[in-house]
């Protein structure tokens, strides 16, 4: 979530049910997001009691159905309109659609259809956070152009999982299907600091690439939750012209180029972020940016460019106390994560940093904020009979 948010404080271990607004008092951001998160967290644990892990209300809801090709193989597949649910999460499909053209397919259209059989067919869901800059609907056009609030939106990819050939049931295990999909989440963070900020502060420590192999991890961070963000017109070799005036960009800057290829790419087949970038020259009036950096890695995914974030800093994945700035320190517990792996350090003057510490009052080591992907079997599509066969992995509510 990269909004310009004061604070993100739910905690379900506090079993808080409401949140009381009193009379006469300072109204926060916090406090009515803290609201929305109770009763969404709510709503989901109810919907888990009821499904379990996964489950739906209706035969059709998300039904997997094999679609042959000219020469009898699978071309494509069928995903049933209806609604289910995954860790109390409600995905909905307002219509039949094909495995290529599914609503938040990374290649709508163009991408690959499903490898061939055996395979897994699995559900891939996540909340992914939409500012006015990503979706302009959401902006009140009658402000004459500031933003209000922004929105949170579920997102869910029908993925599919190899097998080997011979398998009847689901084999590997769910379970461990289920333990590569997540990747490498193990690594933690560390913080401290007694904080000499000025301001208050929500800042953000991401993975930018999770590194492994050899391959040195690096992060990023940024003191506004990485909430500053240009939406992107075109992207011209090392040149992008900006749809807005890029009040907040300084020559020198760190920078991102946001790709939607990448964010809504496959999970098993993702491949490197694109690499951060600097701002070498700044057009404000022709909202023009030159960029400086490796422009080749990412040339492919260009043509899906869509906004331009910034970040105020980066640096290596190490086991030592790395600084930030203005006394805060992290600390990343081993050498390897996940790209997009996230925490949130709130920063306050004369406080300091919030960060939870062990019994001994050490900065205790803390698991990502997100993001957070859930995953449920939708079928399995079996060897032989041209894998048209479907074994149905949902789990359907009784009577329905």
């Amino acid at each position: 979530m990269k909004g310009d948010f004061s604070e993100l404080r739910f905690d379900p271990a506090r079993h808080f049910s409401r949140v009381l607004q009193q009379q006469g008092r300072v109204q926060l951001d916090s406090d009515w997001n803290e609201q929305a998160s109770i009763v969404l967290h709510h709503l989901h644990a109810l919907a888990r009691d009821l499904f379990g892990p996964h489950g739906g209300p209706a035969a059709s809801g998300f039904r997997i159905e094999p679609v042959a090709g000219v020469d009898g193989g699978i071309e494509d597949l069928r995903i049933g309109a209806g609604r289910y649910y995954v860790d109390g999460i409600l995905c909905e499909n307002e219509a039949d659609v094909s495995y290529r053209n599914q609503p938040d397919y990374g290649a709508a259209g163009d991408g690959p259809g499903p490898e061939g059989p055996p395979f897994l067919v699995f559900l891939d869901v996540w909340e992914r956070f939409v500012s006015p800059v990503e979706d302009d609907s959401i902006r009140e056009v009658a402000l004459g152009g500031p933003d209000t609030s922004a929105r949170a939106r579920v997102v869910w990819q029908v993925r599919t999982y190899p097998l080997e050939r011979g398998d009847d049931g689901m084999e590997p295990p769910w379970t461990a299907i289920v333990d590569r999909l997540q990747g490498a989440r193990a690594g933690r963070l560390r913080a401290r600091g007694a904080y000499e900020g000025l301001d208050s502060h929500l800042y953000r420590v991401e993975i930018h690439h999770g590194g492994g192999d050899g391959e040195p991890g690096t992060f990023k961070w940024s003191r506004d939750n990485a909430s500053t963000a240009y939406p992107i017109e075109r992207f011209d070799a090392d040149v992008v012209t900006l749809a807005t005036h890029g009040e907040g960009l300084i020559q020198g800057a760190v920078v991102e180029v946001e790709c939607e290829a990448f964010i809504l790419g496959d999970t098993l087949r993702r491949p490197d972020p694109p690499p951060l970038l600097e701002v070498a020259a700044l057009d404000r009036g022709a909202q023009v940016v030159t960029l400086r950096g490796d422009q080749d890695a990412f040339a492919e995914l260009r043509e899906s460019a869509s906004l331009l974030r910034v970040w105020d800093g980066t640096g290596p994945i190490q086991g030592r106390w790395t600084s930030l700035e203005a006394g805060i320190e992290v600390q990343f517990t081993q050498e390897r994560y996940r790209s997009g792996d996230y925490w949130l350090l709130a920063a306050r003057p004369e406080v300091g940093l919030r960060w939870p510490a062990d019994a001994g009052g050490e900065p205790r080591a803390v698991s990502p904020a997100g993001i957070r992907h859930h995953y449920a079997p939708l079928a399995i599509v079996p060897a032989g009979d041209g894998g048209t066969a479907v074994i149905d992995c949902r789990r359907l509510l009784p009577g329905h």
